[in-house]
């Protein structure tokens, strides 16, 4: 039986498929409408990265041999297949926020410039189904986290039929090799896709600590590995039973690898049968988040968040980036800074002296939303009567806590994606429309949507219905990310002395970049001009934000990172390149049963209270030493640590390794027959040159 695309309009047949034990009827009803609504308007992602092997080379960032050395591995990798072309998918849930949209488009890029057909692909979702994976996210990373139920595990199951339904009948994987699927929000279509397509190779990539629950454990063990359970699996198996006649029982519906940051993560899960690859992510050195920039942008990027006033020099201060998460550690952080500014001594620190927690919220993490708003009461409970008076009145220290929400789509890309959503596009078509809306940015929708009816691109009726939504969607642009006048000219002066394209000159000179161009922009500056970058996290699977940190040096300001060693942070940072800070167990048990019980109203006092908690927690204090250490070290001592940071993560994590891991990981799935046990092959980021390392067959660990 074959599911056409309409079929995710819950039809008939549809629906009668699907048997559910948990969830009613009336919910699975209205979690098939909610994904047909919140369809995305393409799978495949529309990148834009400037990022390619001749570049790289140009900026000395990798060498001929190391080239050479990928394109073996991709010769390697045709010969083992017996494929004159090579096609590779990426497939996770969320195209902006996280590390993985971060690396993906410039991956992505790099494999094709290398002559593989890679694509990346974000599946849909809808809220029930998000609610999930939030729940997923907490109890693969804490093993006292309550238990996944059936009704939960029912909603990711047709969620993933769902997306394979669509990905097969948009032919997404008829010419697919490879699948490279990211965190758990896309598991079970591990499952669908060996079974009707035994041929993929599958690589499950796991990104985030694994220390699970055990119901969450089990569930994304057996998906990995295949063993589909009769009663919490139900639906999946109904699925392939209705698909293959009951053929799929004799395929080992297993992933063919599972990558992890490290070890301890994957001996977190206790897979038995299928092997194990551990490899770092990546930071790209010429992407907009990572290139080198100025003391002006800098500063009009501080003047249009709010952190400085336009008169003011760039103020000393301290950043966090990261997530609206619990295992980010925010309340502590805020904490920690707080109580390092009653210490501080220069004067100058002590009235100047900012905290800035920096923030996109992903599309796949709606449980942001209420942290942040947790966390701006928590800032203004602070009890100031009892801090010292540099941090009271004019001074108060309240109002030098700056939560920022940093939007990742521009107020263009926010109509397209209302447009689309009333009326669908093909891929090449919505190009066109966006292309459309791009030269009449700043334009009222008004006008934009008769523009585009002029023209022909959409329907009266799609015209009627985004102008009686205007007023509705108004909030939503005005959240827009935009760049000021101030920031154009500083990005585009900067941009020019970097040597980047003229289409890139032109776009920041206009203001049309791209949202995420923008908000890259954005989070570079801050982390630019910190004095101080901090992370604050009890749980890490790797911790990107750290590794982009540390590549960032302006001279006139240098910084220096302070940071919680957990998870793969420990790969990272070293009291050679910086502050590190050793996370007491007691201390993180403490923090996760803080955030699961914070209430969704708490009143003044019980937030003064949690304040004075969290201040006697041993890895806070410890934190706020590190933290007054780095902001009163002397600027030459910065200098050497920042320095010696930045070379240590360039040797190790830059776009390229990533590359090169990945090929070797895949590589590695032609040496495993499924008959073998799992067994763990290591590839860490090493001081050697690249070029010496070659693809080696998995090897016990």
């Amino acid at each position: 039986m074959h599911l056409d695309k309409e079929t995710l309009s819950v039809e008939e047949e549809y629906e009668k498929l699907l048997k559910p034990k948990a969830l009613t009827e009336k919910d699975k009803g209205k979690l098939l409408q909610s994904i047909a609504d919140n369809r995305r308007a393409d799978l495949r992602v529309c990148m834009t990265s400037n990022t390619n092997i001749a570049r790289l080379q140009y900026r000395s960032y990798i060498n001929d041999d190391q080239v050479a050395q990928m394109f073996e591995l991709v010769a390697n990798l045709k010969s083992q297949r017996r494929k004159q072309k090579l096609n590779m998918l990426f497939v996770n849930a969320t195209e902006l926020g996280g590390g993985v949209a971060e690396m993906r488009p410039d991956t992505t890029q790099l494999l094709r410039d290398l002559g593989v057909q890679a694509d990346w692909v974000v599946i849909d979702g809808a809220p029930m189904f998000y609610d999930v994976t939030v729940h997923v996210h907490e109890g693969i990373q804490n093993p006292k986290y309550r238990p996944i139920g059936q009704r939960e595990a029912e909603i990711l199951q047709i969620n993933s039929i769902a997306n394979f339904v669509r990905m097969r009948s948009e032919r997404v994987l008829d010419a697919v090799d490879i699948i490279w699927i990211d965190d758990p929000q896309p598991l079970g279509l591990i499952p669908l896709i060996r079974a009707l397509y035994p041929n993929v190779t599958i690589v499950w990539r796991c990104h985030v600590h694994a220390d699970p629950t055990p119901s969450v454990g089990n569930l994304i063990r057996d998906w990995v590995q295949g063993n589909l359970d009769s009663e919490r699996d139900s639906i999946l198996l109904q699925f392939l039973q209705a698909e293959t006649a009951g053929a799929y029982k004799a395929i080992p519906l297993r992933a063919d690898l599972a990558v992890f940051h490290m070890e301890q993560f994957a001996l977190g899960l206790g897979l038995t049968t299928v092997p194990v690859y551990t490899m770092g992510p990546a930071v790209n050195p010429l992407a907009f988040k990572n290139m080198p920039l100025d003391e002006d942008v800098v500063s009009t990027t501080l003047e249009k968040l709010g952190v400085k006033s336009q008169d003011e020099d760039i103020p000393p201060y301290i950043l966090e980036v990261s997530r609206f998460d619990p295992y980010k550690g925010p309340i502590e952080a805020i904490t920690a800074f707080v109580n390092m500014m009653k210490r501080i001594t220069d004067s100058v620190l002590q009235t100047k002296g900012r905290f800035v927690f920096a923030a996109s919220i992903p599309g796949d993490n709606p449980s942001g939303i209420r942290l942040c708003r947790l966390i701006r009461s928590y800032v203004q409970a602070l009890p100031v009567s009892e801090f010292p008076p540099w941090m009271q009145g004019k001074h108060d220290i309240r109002n030098r806590i700056h939560l920022l929400e940093l939007a990742d789509k521009s107020r263009e890309e926010i109509i397209v994606e209302r447009i689309n959503k009333l009326q669908r596009f093909n891929p090449d078509a919505i190009k066109a429309v966006r292309a459309e809306v791009m030269e009449m940015r700043g334009q009222p929708i008004e006008e934009i949507m008769a523009s585009l009816h002029d023209v022909g691109f959409v329907s009266q009726q799609t015209v009627d219905a985004v102008n009686a939504q205007a007023a509705e969607l108004q909030p939503v642009l005005d959240t827009a990310v935009s760049l000021t006048p101030g920031q154009r000219t500083s990005l585009y002066k900067c941009i020019a002395s970097l040597h980047r394209t003229k289409v890139t000159m032109r776009h920041t000179r206009e203001g049309s970049l791209t949202g995420r161009q923008m908000n890259h922009a954005e989070v570079n500056a801050l982390q630019t001009g910190a004095r101080v970058r901090l992370q604050f996290s009890s749980k890490e699977g790797f911790g990107l934000t750290v590794a982009e940190a540390m590549i960032k040096h302006m001279p006139s300001i240098p910084g220096v990172l302070v940071a919680t060693l957990v998870g793969g942070v420990k790969a990272q940072l070293n009291p050679d390149v910086g502050l590190p800070v050793e996370y007491h167990p007691d201390d993180i048990a403490a923090s996760l049963n803080m955030y699961i019980n914070l209430p969704d109203e708490p009143d003044e006092k019980y937030l003064q209270e949690l304040y004075h908690s969290v201040s006697h927690r041993e890895t806070v204090c410890k934190v706020s030493d590190a933290l007054h250490d780095g902001f009163t070290m002397p600027k030459e001592e910065r200098a050497v640590l920042n320095d010696k940071a930045q070379s240590y993560i360039l040797s190790r994590f830059a776009t390229h390794s990533n590359v090169r891991n990945i090929l070797q990981a895949v590589t590695l799935c032609g040496t495993h027959t499924p008959s073998q046990p799992a067994t763990l092959q290591s590839c860490s980021q090493p001081a050697i040159p690249q070029s010496t390392l070659k693809p080696t067959s998995l090897q016990s660990g």
